[in-house]
């Protein structure tokens, strides 16, 4: 292990030196609690303090080590930062609840939209059928009118046969 207070020259290489012994002061479980004294103790080399508290919180027990080591302020500190744990784990369960209920709202959205989709898709089909079944219709009524135009024609053609019939009728008269 390095000693506390190493050379000072490099600001930067004395932090990442510092978070490099802090790191190595975890490499085993056993002793923790020198290790998290030692840790704190490493921290003041890049976070000046007068007092500096630790607490471990897991399945409902916790651990207080505070440094420097004083029972005083253990028992004065162990109350103000359990409710601080508490106030930031309760934070993070409304947190929690704020963002169910953005992503129940989104489901909800997304699931507008997906209908809205479903809906304009629909009538978009409903439009694509109505359009072809209009120039079906068309073709039918140019076939109607060209088949109209030759009748008319033809009418035309056998009025006009007809009136010579009648001329050369009356000429032979």
């Amino acid at each position: 292990m390095s000693p506390l207070f190493p050379n000072r020259s490099s600001p930067v290489g004395s932090v990442a030196r510092t978070l490099y012994d802090i790191a190595q002061g975890f490499d085993s479980p056993l002793d923790t609690e020198p290790r998290l004294r030692r840790a704190l103790k490493l921290l003041r080399r890049i976070v000046p303090y007068h007092q500096c508290a630790l607490l471990e919180a897991a399945a409902g027990e916790s651990r207080l080590v505070v440094e420097p080591n004083s029972r005083e302020e253990r028992e004065a500190l162990n109350p103000v930062l359990a409710r601080f744990l508490t106030v930031l784990t309760d934070d993070a369960k409304r947190g929690d609840e704020a963002l169910e209920t953005k992503r129940r709202a989104l489901d909800a959205r997304a699931d507008k939209v997906a209908r809205t989709e479903q809906r304009f898709k629909t009538e978009r089909d409903s439009l694509t059928s109505l359009r072809e079944e209009l120039r079906a219709r068309e073709a039918t009524v140019k076939e109607r009118e060209a088949k109209a135009d030759k009748a008319e024609a033809d009418v035309v053609r056998k009025r006009k046969e007809l009136a010579r019939i009648r001329e050369g009728l009356r000429r032979l008269r």
